[in-house]
């Protein structure tokens, strides 16, 4: 889906240009995408995040009921797993939003 978009904004670019807009006219279209892309990594991070947590809950689930089970005591902690920052501009929030403060 990533992908999708970012092959959309390169053809609304790519029109924008052929159409002969003024540099703040482009600006503002660039502003304006770019609070998309942010929405979109904040969203994604969010759902992954989400997943990985139902995922968790899972695993927790069937070691409580396998540890009552079994005398053994087990514990399994959630592996976390951060986003890579490939050091592209675009893709600063999405990794960035990994790290906000949880109050």
């Amino acid at each position: 889906q990533r992908d999708q978009l970012n092959n959309l904004d390169r053809r609304v670019d790519q029109c924008l240009l052929e159409a002969n807009l003024s540099d703040e006219e482009l600006n503002e279209e660039y502003e304006t995408a770019m609070e998309y892309v942010n929405r979109f990594s904040d969203v994604e991070v969010r759902v992954r995040n989400y997943f990985d947590l139902c995922s968790y809950e899972t695993e927790c689930d069937v070691s409580i009921s396998h540890r009552e089970s079994s005398s053994k005591n087990q514990y399994r902690l959630l592996k976390l797993e951060f986003k890579k920052f490939n050091g592209e501009a675009k893709d600063w929030l999405g990794f960035w939003s990994q790290f906000k403060q949880i109050d």
